[in-house]
């Protein structure tokens, strides 16, 4: 998700601070939900998760690199780490968006009409600093709409990139469904790390936090999470009475379950003074148990 402030500190063990400063660890998190995605649709094609980790880490740098320099957000721990390696960060970007190339090659035609909508909120979502004599521009100081964009943007590349492989075209409601479920669990997310935020950020953005309060902000989070959670148990009991499963829940639908229950969970726990590991290391990786969890499950 979107990282603004953080604690004064931050991470402090080297190799966290390259997994998750260095944007490794949310761009794990994209490939697993896309892969999750495929689940979904009964799909198997790797290059869809590659090309999310690609794609992903290539924002997540262009973004940093663009707010780095500011005086407020740049003088967090995140910001300053990628302000130090530049650099690196540059020569990664740039290999990852050749092979992002070359993965994206056979299907550019079929990506670029799912996913142009989010491809343009995200090339518009922060706008360098240098093209701006200084200012803070693009849609994420928009009033009212950032945790709503960055829930529109993961919503629509995870389910984009999973479909963009599949051969022929969709009915709409397998589409649709997903979609809407992976909107709302984004949008928990975001909501989250607004409100760690909330110190920080200033009061013309109108955050849902700074809207409605932390205690409010939160329940909603959580109340966003249930429409995955109510979509897998529902799953499970049709399952389960027709017979497939010999009466016993199945595993690879008990367990992402068991992963927002406890993302559900670490919402409840979040506040303002939560660490910065809690939220880029914890929040974040609930982007990656969930997935892994339904992997488990088929394996078991």
């Amino acid at each position: 998700m979107d990282a603004a402030a953080g604690s004064p500190v931050g991470i402090r063990h080297p190799l966290l601070r390259v997994l998750v400063y260095g944007h490794v660890w949310l761009a794990l998190g994209a490939a697993a939900q896309v892969w999750w995605m495929q689940t979904m649709m009964m799909v198997n094609e790797r290059r869809a998760p590659l090309l999310a980790f690609c794609g992903t880490f290539v924002f997540y740098a262009f973004m940093r690199m663009a707010r780095m320099d500011h005086p407020g957000p740049g003088a967090s721990p995140h910001l300053r780490w990628c302000r130090r390696h530049k650099r690196a960060m540059l020569v990664s970007a740039a290999l990852l968006s050749i092979a992002a190339a070359i993965l994206v090659w056979s299907v550019r035609m079929e990506v670029l009409r799912l996913l142009w909508p989010a491809a343009s909120i995200a090339l518009f979502y922060v706008i360098p600093m240098r093209f701006t004599g200084g200012r803070a521009l693009g849609l994420r100081h928009v009033p009212g709409v950032k945790a709503f964009l960055i829930a529109f943007v993961w919503a629509s590349t995870s389910q984009g990139l999973a479909s963009a492989f599949v051969p022929g075209d969709l009915d709409r409601v397998v589409w649709l469904v997903p979609w809407l479920l992976q909107f709302a669990s984004f949008l928990s997310l975001a909501i989250v790390f607004d409100l760690r935020d909330l110190p920080h950020d200033p009061l013309p953005l109108r955050t849902i936090p700074q809207v409605l309060g932390a205690r409010a902000s939160k329940w909603i989070a959580v109340m966003l999470q249930l429409p995955w959670l109510l979509f897998l148990v529902a799953a499970m009991v049709i399952d389960t009475g027709s017979g497939e499963g010999s009466g016993v829940y199945h595993l690879r639908l008990l367990m992402p379950s068991l992963g927002i229950a406890l993302t559900m969970l670490l919402i409840m726990r979040s506040s303002a003074q939560r660490s910065e590991a809690y939220y880029l290391l914890g929040i974040d990786g609930m982007l990656i148990l969930v997935p892994l969890l339904g992997w488990v499950g088929r394996l078991l």
